[in-house]
């Protein structure tokens, strides 16, 4: 393989354009979406409302992006790294944040598969810095859970999102009850 064929093949992160391309379009989106969570073609024009025409132009954008490569039979390879990201403070990541997370938040987490945990404490900085760590272990959990189960059928798998965030903050109402501004900077 040319060197080329192999940096297409690992794309870790597209450019503030081609993410600024996916979510101007809700269809491009829904498309990419679903092939990067390992849906056939079939699957995706039968659940959403895009035509097999449509599909195609939307599958050909996509690998004109260099997300995928498209085979025969309106089959996609995806061209993407296992280490593949979203820009941060991106267009998706903007697009997350306006139209995902309130969505995503828009529950009481009691239903089967559903878990928030919410902890609140003082930690030291290293005791943050070992949360963080854990937390990326977590998240390469996830994603090789989810690679073992892209070859199941779509019915025997579910959209899942999950959400972990920890920074060093202090909330509003407490922050506006207090004596003296807090000036203690985490660094």
């Amino acid at each position: 393989r040319s060197q080329m064929e192999n940096q297409q093949q690992h794309v870790s992160q597209l450019t503030e354009i081609q993410e600024q391309e996916l979510v101007s379009d809700i269809k491009l989106l829904a498309m990419a979406h679903s092939l990067l969570n390992r849906w056939t073609f079939a699957e995706v024009i039968d659940i959403y409302n895009i035509s097999e025409i449509e599909g195609i132009r939307l599958m050909a954008r996509l690998d004109r992006m260099g997300l995928i490569q498209m085979l025969p039979n309106n089959r996609a390879k995806l061209l993407i790294s296992r280490h593949f990201h979203w820009r941060k403070h991106g267009p998706i990541q903007r697009f997350f944040e306006k139209h995902v997370q309130s969505d995503f938040f828009r529950c009481h987490f009691d239903g089967a598969g559903e878990m928030r945990i919410f902890m609140t404490g003082m930690l030291s900085r290293h005791a943050n810095d070992e949360i963080i760590k854990r937390m990326e272990k977590l998240a390469l959990e996830f994603n090789m859970l989810h690679r073992e189960d892209e070859n199941l059928p779509l019915s025997q798998r579910f959209g899942t999102s999950m959400v972990l965030a920890m920074r060093p903050w202090e909330i509003q109402v407490f922050e506006e009850i207090r004596r003296k501004p807090n000036t203690k900077v985490f660094r």
